[in-house]
């Protein structure tokens, strides 16, 4: 990795596309969506604290990584979100596919988009939250589920 303070792992080194995927509901577990505080973190994840992955099939809101040599079991609360980055995760070249310091964040790029995911991994599910008790519907890949970064 690299010393420069502007460093940006390849996974996520195409910021004017690249998508934050959520469920759309309120809650901030991971599995869910990304809060401010935790997405400025992951803006911030000095590179030591890095680690490629490898991402090995997915199944609705389940899908596995392998980091550190090691097979781990994730879930997130919208299925066409883990879809969109297992599509993402699948057409990187190796090394653009990454986890980001002590937290759930994943993010991918295929060289065209990047997208980052905040994934439960190795956790128990949990249910979607909504303020209003209304849910909403899950947002579809182009839908207000993605957030895009500047």
């Amino acid at each position: 990795m690299s010393g420069n303070p502007h460093f940006r792992h390849p996974a996520i080194a195409n910021a004017e596309r690249t998508h934050i995927l959520t469920c759309g509901c309120d809650s901030f577990a991971a599995g869910h969506a990304i809060h401010h505080i935790q997405a400025r973190i992951f803006s911030k994840c000095p590179p030591e604290k890095i680690t490629d992955i490898q991402v090995e099939g997915h199944e609705g809101n389940h899908f596995s990584i392998r980091m550190n040599g090691e097979l781990r079991n994730c879930w997130h609360a919208n299925p066409h979100a883990v879809a969109t980055f297992v599509a993402i995760a699948t057409q990187a070249e190796p090394g653009h596919v990454a986890h980001f310091g002590e937290s759930s964040l994943l993010a991918a790029s295929n060289g065209e988009v990047s997208a980052t995911l905040y994934a439960n991994i190795e956790g128990q599910e949990t249910s979607c939250t909504f303020k209003d008790g209304e849910p909403r519907p899950m947002p579809k890949a182009s839908g207000p589920g993605l957030i895009w970064l500047n």
